[in-house]
């Protein structure tokens, strides 16, 4: 469990312990300290400021998303599979049908001239896609999800656990 922080502990009925890390992994100790079980899940890496790793259709069904360093994969939510196959639809984008989304680093950002004024104190915004038709449009910061309308009015939010990474700048 080297390259994790310890999550959480349990004793067991028979004096052993069993250790869940952050990598994922867990592990089970017995009472000399010796490891008796061990097992690693897979980590994928997100951070990249290219965001054409991410892609979706325009009902949400089907997701492409490629790790770093790694394969592509697509996953189709209606059917509940994961294929190792680059999605072949569009990447996000921050100008589409008549809709520009403007200095999304900055305390400036605006949809069509419009300020964006819905996002929390000292939240950045870190990436943006524009629907197919230009009339929505999605945001990740550090802490939200966000959906708004061409005209910067935010229509829903939603926490997220982690910061949306994939950028346009």
């Amino acid at each position: 469990m080297t390259k994790s922080l310890v999550k959480d502990i349990k004793s067991l009925p028979d004096g052993s312990m069993a250790v869940l890390g952050s990598f994922p992994d867990i592990v089970v100790f017995s009472s000399s300290n010796n490891v008796i079980w061990y097992h690693s899940a897979g980590n994928n890496d997100y951070s990249s400021n290219d965001k054409s790793h991410f892609r979706i259709n325009g009902t949400g069904s089907y997701i492409g998303f490629t790790p770093t360093n790694e394969p592509a994969y697509s996953f189709d939510v209606s059917q509940g599979k994961l294929l190792e196959e680059k999605s072949l639809y569009p990447a996000p984008v921050n100008v589409n049908a008549g809709t520009t989304i403007l200095d999304l680093e900055n305390d400036d950002r605006s949809i069509n001239g419009k300020k964006i004024l819905f996002s929390g104190r000292y939240e950045s915004f870190n990436t943006t896609d524009i629907s197919n038709n230009g009339k929505q449009i999605v945001f990740g910061t550090g802490w939200n999800l966000y959906l708004a309308d061409n005209n910067a009015e935010m229509k829903w939010q939603t926490p997220v656990p982690c910061a949306v990474w994939a950028r346009q700048y």
